[in-house]
């Protein structure tokens, strides 16, 4: 993980940390590598969380386990992301909890705008790229540049989880290893 600093006048999110994604290591934990805000109410659109005067509400995690209780709040996360050897392009976001009503994940495409995607129990199973019990979403990091990330997370239930890269092959190996017992 790349290290940053506070500059003066700043917030924490504005001197967001980057993930940095080598050949070095399969699988990536990065809990304490986000930043938060809790919209108790749920009305808080992506337009609204990326407006320079919420960035300052955005909070770092520290936790290694990110666990939000029972909580009926959307919680919103920010990450970036920068994959040092843009030669392998095969890396996935997965958020290891698979009782989350909805997951709304932001990126910018090709051709610079925000797009979504989205995943949760509130959706059909077979619209996910993998067949996991988990969310597993595939990342497009073929670039040598840092790319920043959104999630939106709402669900009625308890709201704790993981949040891991790993490499396709490693998440295939963990697909396969916890899917089969489950």
């Amino acid at each position: 993980i790349t290290n940053s600093f506070l500059l003066p006048g700043r917030s924490p999110a504005d001197s967001l940390m980057s993930i940095s994604l080598t050949s070095r290591d399969e699988t990536y934990h990065i809990n304490e590598s986000l930043f938060y805000l809790e919209d108790e109410k749920g009305v808080l659109s992506f337009e609204d969380v990326t407006k320079p005067e919420f960035s300052n509400q955005f909070v770092k995690s520290t936790n290694k386990k990110l666990n939000f209780g029972f909580n009926r709040s959307a919680f919103w996360f920010m990450f970036q992301i920068e994959n040092m050897e843009p030669e392998i392009n095969d890396w996935q976001l997965e958020i290891e909890d698979e009782h989350i009503d909805s997951i709304d994940f932001y990126y910018m495409n090709d051709e610079c705008k925000w797009e979504r995607k989205r995943y949760g129990e509130m959706y059909p199973f077979s619209q996910r790229e993998w067949e996991s019990r988990t969310f597993i979403i595939p990342l497009d990091l073929h670039e040598l540049q840092i790319k920043k990330y959104y999630l939106r997370l709402r669900t009625q239930g308890t709201l704790h989880f993981d949040v891991n890269i790993h490499r396709e092959k490693e998440c295939l190996r963990k697909v396969i290893r916890t899917d089969t017992y489950y």
